[in-house]
Formats: C-alpha cells, structure tokens, sequence
C-alpha cells in the first residue's frame, strides 16, 4: 500500500457521513425509501413489553414539497447518534473492522485491491476509523442547523488507468454457473450444498461487496451448525467456498482478490457443545434486559425461550411468521417450513410442527404473536436488525454472546445453538424413553435409521406430550411480565 492510497481511503472515509447526509437530505423522497428499506418495522426499537403499542411511523411518512420533515430530521439525528456512538465504542476498544469495510470500499471503487489484513495497514485503519467518527459528528451538527462542508472528492491516488472494478452485479451463483461445466456431479454437489449452507447463514451480498467479516461469519455459521462434525468437515465446506471465490478472481475477473483468504478453521476433532445448567439459565433468564438497537425486548425475551422449549433452530426461529402459529387438533404449534419467500430450513427434515409448551402460552407468547397480527406485521419478530448482506439470526449470534459476556456465563461451547443440545439431552433422559425417532421428528435432525425414516409428522397431541416433558427450573420459576 502506498502513501498515496492511505492518503486516499482516509480522505474517503472523513466525508462518507456527509455525501450520505447530502443525499438523504437534499434527493426528495430518497430519505424515505432509504427508512423503509432499513426500517421495516418500528418495533425493533421498543424496549419493553409496556411498549406493545406499535408507534407511529412519522418519519417515513414523506411531505407534500419533498423537503424534509421535522420527524425525520429527528429520525436523521437519531441514526448519527447511533452510528457515533458505535464508532466512538470501536475507537476506545481498538476494533478495526468497520474501518477494514470503509477502507476496502473506497479501494474497490477504484480498482485497487490492498490486504487490510497485513499488521502495516493498522495505521491507516486507526486513522480511517477516527475519520469516520468525525464525519458522522459533522452529519450530527447539520441537524442543528451548523453549517458544514462536504469535503470534496480526493484525487485518485494514480494517473493510470487502474484496474477494472469488480463486477458488482455478479453473484457466487453466477460464479457456480460458470464453474460447473465440465464439472464431475459429486463436484458439483459439493458446491451446491456449500453455497446452501452460505445462504443459511445470511450472508446474501453480490461479489463486489463481499468482505472478510461475511467470510468470519459463514465459518461461525459452519462451526454452530456442524458442531458435531471434525474441524476437517468444517473445513472442507469453507474452503469449497473459498475456491469458488478464487475462481471468480483468477478465471472471471469479476472480482479483484479473495475477500476470505486466509479464514480457516482448525481440523481438529468435533467438538460438542455444552448443555445449559440450571444456574446459567437462571442468570440469563432473570437477569433485566437492556435496550439494544439489533433487537427490541420482544425478541430479546422469547428467543431464548422458545428454544430452550422447542429445540427449534436460531434461524429457524428468526424467520417465523404469525401465519406460522397455528393450532391443530386443540394444539398450538409452530410450523417451521419454507413456503414464503426469504425462509428456508437445513433438510426436508427441518419442515416441521412443533408444540408449544404450556409456560409459554402462561408466558404470553400466543399474546404477543397476536398483537403482531393486529399491527399488521408478518413477522413474528419484526424487532430484529436485518440488512441486505446480514441477516437477522447473524445478529441475534452477536446480541446472544455479548449478553452472556455481560452477564458472565459466556462460553466458547455454550451458545444460542447449545440450548438445541439441553433439549435433545432432556428429550433423550426422559423416562419411560420417547423413542429416537420421536425425537427426531420433533427436532428437525435427518433419519439416522430406516426406522426413524419411516416415521412420519406425529399427531399435534405426541407432539404436546413431547414437549411438556421439557421443565428447566429457571423456566418454571418465571412469571408473566406485567403488560
């Protein structure tokens, strides 16, 4: 990297608030398509259940004259005070990687491809992150009327031609097409169930704005939803990636360099997850919660719940729709399938009922999904934080493991996805044994054996009967909160 290319991606990043805050401001209605794009529903940011109104949505209402209104300058300066405030916190804790992002975008705009991975970048990095802090407090000021400057854009750091940008329209699908002609079938099956599990975790952006942290994410992803496997499983499926991604750089040209070069994952022996004791459970459950901008307390209070109660999956959770509650036979359930657009589930398997635990309904979550039907939401969890490239269960993963290093009960093993491993292992306990085909219906897992196979979707009341087994104390000990 050369001093001229530093120069250039901090210069960049001291006026992005500012060219933002001039668009949003100044291009009639683009403030409100931008709001509805990032907003799509106003409840992720209540904080209590005494907060079930849903609040009125001013600010993405447009105005006659397209200028801006006074509810939306508030929504302006509410979304800088986010954004300083993340920034100031990555400041005072040295995380560098939302500068990585900035500084690789501003690279990718003009065709330069730099490793912001080598210990020498670190510089730049710090100064692209300072940059970036004090662009969003100039965006801040603006709405109190200061008067301050769009920098403008810096000279390119070369006078040749760079090189050709990468194709942002095309996908690691588009790279798949390509790829597989010629290829043998198990090849080709590798791959596809590869670019599967890739879309499972979220990550859904084209190869022009891929980065590292998508690539740190799918790995999480593989490492949460393969625990049961070696490292080299795990491995094998990333790096299947990882080379379609090599393809797209060295036979395409869509793309100027691996944004996940380097990640790997140990190819160590598999490595189980640890079951949730009563203790841990207890602190996590009964412990406040705190208002977090990624998820409103709605989300924050029964996601944990209905997994510790159904053994349903994280994203299985995240996607569910209030169509989703239904009830069969006098018996609430949950019907995880992937009929509407943007679901899917791990295998045919993951199609499923599951019932819903009599503490839940004490709880008020039959309650909840219905105040969500009255205000019009399709979601059953609108409050939680989704963009185009991240998706809601890859925040959920951050929320859950901050909280737990907050309430000090983090542990590497015992995550979100660890409260499917307490179920199977109280399912598995339970006297006289519910059979393993029953619990495999109930959790979603592929037929281990021909019986199991051949044990189709059992009664809502087998289901019930399932389920109410389940009673961890710190659920039992629960009260309902007050409206």
């Amino acid at each position: 990297m050369t001093p001229a290319i530093s120069a250039y991606v901090v210069a960049e990043a001291g006026r992005e608030a500012l060219v933002l805050d001039d668009a949003l401001r100044f291009t009639p209605g683009l403030l409100v398509e931008w709001l509805q794009a990032v907003e799509p529903s106003p409840r992720r940011f209540l904080t209590g259940p005494g907060d079930a109104p849903v609040p009125k949505r001013e600010h993405t209402e447009p105005s006659k004259d397209g200028s801006l209104t006074p509810a939306q300058v508030e929504r302006l300066r509410g979304i800088a005070q986010l954004s300083i405030d993340d920034l100031a916190a990555s400041v005072s804790m040295g995380r560098l990687e939302v500068a990585k992002n900035s500084a690789r975008a501003s690279c990718a705009s003009i065709g330069v491809a730099v490793n912001w991975d080598d210990p020498g970048a670190r510089p730049t990095l710090i100064a692209v992150l300072r940059a970036l802090l004090a662009s969003w407090i100039a965006a801040s000021d603006r709405n109190d009327g200061k008067l301050v400057e769009t920098p403008p854009e810096p000279a390119q750091p070369f006078k040749t031609p760079p090189t050709p940008k990468a194709s942002k329209g095309k996908t690691l699908d588009d790279a798949f097409q390509a790829w597989k002609a010629g290829k043998k079938p198990d090849a080709i099956s590798k791959t596809s169930r590869a670019l599967g599990m890739l879309k499972d975790s979220g990550t859904t952006a084209v190869l022009g704005e891929l980065n590292r942290q998508h690539g740190l994410d799918y790995r999480d992803h593989l490492n949460a939803e393969m625990s049961g496997t070696s490292g080299k499983t795990r491995s094998d499926v990333l790096s299947t990636v990882q080379a379609l991604l090599n393809y797209a750089v060295n036979e395409k040209g869509w793309i100027t360099a691996n944004p996940w070069s380097g990640i790997t994952i140990a190819k160590g022996r598999a490595q189980r997850r640890e079951a949730w004791d009563d203790e841990a459970l207890t602190k996590l459950l009964h412990s406040p919660i705190k208002e977090d901008r990624r998820l409103d307390w709605a989300a924050q209070y029964w996601l944990p719940l209905l997994a510790l109660m159904t053994g349903a999956r994280q994203a299985e959770l995240c996607q569910l729709r209030v169509g989703d509650v239904i009830q069969r036979d006098g018996v609430w359930l949950l019907d995880i399938n992937e009929r509407d657009e943007g679901k899917s589930v791990k295998s045919a398997a993951g199609e499923r009922w599951v019932a819903i635990h009599s503490k839940l309904v004490e709880l008020g979550f039959l309650d909840h999904v219905e105040d969500m039907r009255k205000a019009g939401e399709s979601l059953v969890f609108p409050g939680i934080l989704v963009n185009v490239s991240r998706s809601a269960s890859l925040y959920v993963s951050d929320w859950f493991r901050e909280r737990c290093k907050d309430l000090s009960i983090y542990r590497r093993f015992r995550d979100f996805h660890a409260f499917r491993t307490t179920v199977g292992t109280a399912l598995r306990a339970v006297e006289p044994p519910l059979g393993e085909a029953l619990i495999t219906a109930v959790m979603g897992h592929e037929a281990g054996n021909v019986g199991a196979a051949n044990y189709h979707r059992p009664a809502p009341r087998t289901l019930q009967r399932v389920i109410e087994t389940l009673e961890f104390p710190a659920v039992l000990k629960l009260a309902r909160e007050p409206a």
